[in-house]
């Protein structure tokens, strides 16, 4: 059941990753890789809300309504994507809700957080593929693309996002959360 903390919560953390994700999006185009690896390689960041929101949170639907909502505020911000996001939000959520599905939200370790990052890729695969021309890659840089990306995802998405909860905990700010209880269960 989620609580008016959790909401609340949700939704600070949803608009700092989307604050989080306007910069990198700003970078992305700075940068503007003209390589598949390099392209690939930044892709992790954008898919923290939907890992970071269900590791403290920990209730059903927190990676798809963090990572909606962090897309949102992406697109508020005046991202180059506009509404695109929105849909990149939807299915990376989508994709990071399936992984603590499968274990029926009870499970938020490192494996689980660095597989969500994974899927949030996956799922999101066929938006590159058919709206960012990713379809125009030739077999080989759309495998490096697909490689790349799966391992940002498993880094920047999964493992940063639980070392960031985890640096949160301990500061103590997360103690009446899920994330808290459970901390202070182990000890």
């Amino acid at each position: 059941m989620w609580k008016l903390r959790d909401i609340v919560l949700m939704v600070i953390l949803a608009i700092i990753c989307g604050l989080i994700y306007e910069v990198w999006g700003l970078l992305y185009n700075v940068l503007n890789f003209s390589s598949a690896a390099g392209q690939a390689a930044m892709n992790g960041v954008w898919y923290i809300a939907g890992i970071l929101v269900p590791i403290i949170i920990r209730r059903p639907g927190a990676a798809l309504l963090g990572e909606v909502l962090a897309s949102i505020v992406e697109m508020a911000t005046g991202s180059s994507w506009g509404l695109a996001n929105v849909l990149a939000g939807v299915l990376q959520g989508i994709g990071a809700e399936i992984i603590f599905a499968i274990f029926r939200y009870r499970v938020y370790n490192m494996t689980l957080a660095m597989l969500a990052g994974m899927l949030s890729f996956v799922l999101d695969l066929p938006q590159w593929f058919l709206e960012y021309s990713g379809g125009g890659f030739g077999p080989v840089n759309q495998t490096i693309y697909i490689v790349v990306s799966l391992i940002s995802g498993a880094i920047l998405g999964g493992w940063l996002s639980q070392v960031m909860a985890s640096a949160l905990n301990r500061t103590g700010v997360l103690r009446n959360f899920e994330i808290g209880r459970q901390a202070r269960a182990v000890k």
